[in-house]
């Protein structure tokens, strides 16, 4: 390789490797803060996003948001029909590693529940985000306005 090419060749290398560091930061940060890029694309201008035929529609997003919510919602539910039934096994229970056993058990959904209730938090406020920049947009389309969680 000539002299003159070395420093041409490194020069697209670099540009080669910053390229592709930008786009897995732009994937890491719409797999991280979707409301984020939703927020920052509509300040943008852009509503729509079509690229080779994949259409981003910030409605539909919000509609699998308020989907995801009403499941974590169950999960809550069941969580804490489970921690009952572990508590009321618990006052009955005899033996001393069974108790043990199901004390452990009881804490353990505990904390589940607690990690659960911040997820429904965050999907919360996240759909709130959403339907804000819906409406911001389309104040005329009922589906737009904030629903309160059940």
């Amino acid at each position: 390789m000539a002299e003159g090419e070395r420093p041409l060749k490194t020069a697209k290398d670099i540009l080669g490797l910053l390229r592709e560091v930008i786009a897995i930061g732009v994937v890491v940060v719409l797999l991280v803060d979707p409301a984020a890029v939703a927020s920052f694309l509509v300040k943008a201008g852009i509503r729509e996003i079509d690229a080779g035929g994949i259409q981003l529609e910030l409605q539909q997003a919000a509609d699998q948001t308020q989907q995801s919510t009403a499941t974590v919602q169950a999960v809550v539910d069941q969580l804490n029909d489970l921690k009952s039934q572990l508590d009321r096994l618990k006052q009955t229970a005899v033996v001393p590693e069974v108790k043990q056993q199901l004390d452990t058990l009881s804490r353990d959904v505990g904390q589940t529940q607690a990690k659960t209730n911040q997820v429904q938090t965050s999907l919360e406020r996240n759909l709130s985000i959403q339907r804000a920049i819906i409406q911001r947009y389309n104040p005329a389309d009922p589906k737009s306005a904030v629903q309160p969680r059940p």
